[in-house]
């Protein structure tokens, strides 16, 4: 069976709707962070506790970010490709930003840009121009999709209720979020396409572009597409944090 490794976090600090605001707000802090491989084995940071009394930090510490990034390369050594939507653009980087400063974020990001990492939302901006939601991702692919009555924007100011109790809820958002992510992707490897479906409710149909080996596009095969940017998806918005860092 083919070893990946499905990756996303959440972030700490609360953000507008507008996500070209975004960078101001920078750097975001990490509540959650989770994987989940192959074999629907999931590790997550921090780590549930049922029998936990008291609530979970606020937001990883650098020690904590350092871990992750570790659990990543760990496993990238041991064959892993690692599978995230728009995880280029935002997972790695949120990570990269809140490790320790140095190799580790220099790690992250040649990671990010690597043959070892499928990044489905990116590449579809590569082939199209543009990325659906993971929500309509799903919806299109007939697929359960994230957790009801709660979203990513949600998320800080429920975690940062200290009520243990949405705590909890927040640990199973982010469990769901990568389970429905390597679902997804293995669907899309199966059938070779995705079916989304847009803001208006029509549903398209996009055939995954794949490499000489009919593997599933990486980050580094899709830069190597004809570049259909438009000005609001320009690929940089996606990879200019991590040229940055290895070019640094």
């Amino acid at each position: 069976m083919k070893r990946f490794l499905s990756f996303d976090l959440e972030i700490a600090k609360t953000l507008p709707n507008d996500n070209d605001l975004w960078d101001a707000y920078r750097p975001f802090g990490i509540s959650v962070a989770c994987v989940v491989d192959h074999a629907w084995r999931v590790v997550q940071w921090p780590a549930a506790d049922k029998s936990r009394i008291t609530p979970y930090n606020k937001q990883l510490t650098r020690y904590e970010a350092d871990r992750v990034a570790d659990y990543l390369f760990d496993k990238v050594a041991l064959g892993y490709t690692i599978m995230t939507w728009n995880g280029l653009g935002f997972d790695f980087r949120v990570l990269a930003e809140e490790c320790s400063p140095g190799i580790i974020p220099q790690q992250l990001a040649a990671l990010a840009m690597s043959a070892q990492h499928v990044d489905i939302g990116f590449a579809m901006v590569c082939d199209l121009g543009y990325m659906c939601s993971l929500q309509h991702a799903c919806d299109g692919m007939g697929l359960p999709g994230k957790t009801e009555g709660i979203s990513g924007l949600m998320l800080p100011d429920i975690w940062n209720s200290e009520d243990l109790a949405k705590q909890e809820l927040c640990l199973e958002y982010s469990r769901n979020d990568v389970c429905i992510t390597s679902v997804l992707y293995q669907a899309i490897e199966y059938k070779r396409q995705l079916t989304y479906t847009t803001r208006a409710g029509r549903k398209q149909i996009w055939v995954y572009p794949t490499a000489n080996d009919n593997n599933i596009l990486s980050v580094t095969a899709a830069l190597k597409l004809s570049d259909v940017s438009n000005t609001r998806w320009p690929r940089t918005k996606f990879t200019g944090w991590a040229q940055a860092l290895l070019q640094g």
